[in-house]
């Protein structure tokens, strides 16, 4: 599978592919038919962000992290058996120290988290967010940013 469809990224870091395959890895499928916290958790892969790799030099690497894992998402989605599609989502859980990604069915409104969240943050925020040291809650900001993708895109 061609996880850069459209050709943009054609300088992906190593780094990248290796977590790409790791996102593989643990999610070979999606579950759309659970309930919604279940989905949640079972859709979901974890990539560390670790230093040397989470500094400002890297935030495009992340940013084509995230792009390649919507990718594969979608890849793995079979509209015909979905016709809702699914939401896709991330986020930087910074006390973890790890970048998050997940996806639920798309007749749900927003992913379930139980805090305060600004689900406008777009997908360089999170990249941002990658590379910003700050351990508290939410990181620098007072509430969770998350970067939201719907497929099929309505």
């Amino acid at each position: 599978m061609n996880l850069f469809p459209d050709g943009s990224s054609p300088a992906v870091s190593f780094c990248s592919r290796f977590v790409i395959d790791e996102v593989a890895e643990d999610v070979p499928a999606l579950d759309l038919t659970s309930e919604i916290n279940s989905q949640a958790l079972t859709n979901m892969a974890m990539i560390p962000l670790c230093a040397p790799f989470a500094d400002e030099e890297n935030r495009d690497s992340f940013r084509d992290v995230l792009q390649a894992a919507f990718h594969y998402y979608a890849g793995l989605l079979d509209l015909s058996e979905h016709p809702h599609g699914f939401l896709f989502y991330a986020w930087v859980d910074a006390q973890a120290s790890q970048l998050r990604i997940s996806a639920i069915n798309g007749s749900f409104s927003s992913p379930p988290f139980g805090c305060d969240c600004d689900f406008s943050a777009s997908i360089d925020d999170i990249a941002a967010d990658c590379t910003i040291r700050d351990h508290s809650l939410f990181g620098p900001r007072n509430r969770l940013a998350v970067w939201t993708q719907r497929l099929p895109n309505t």
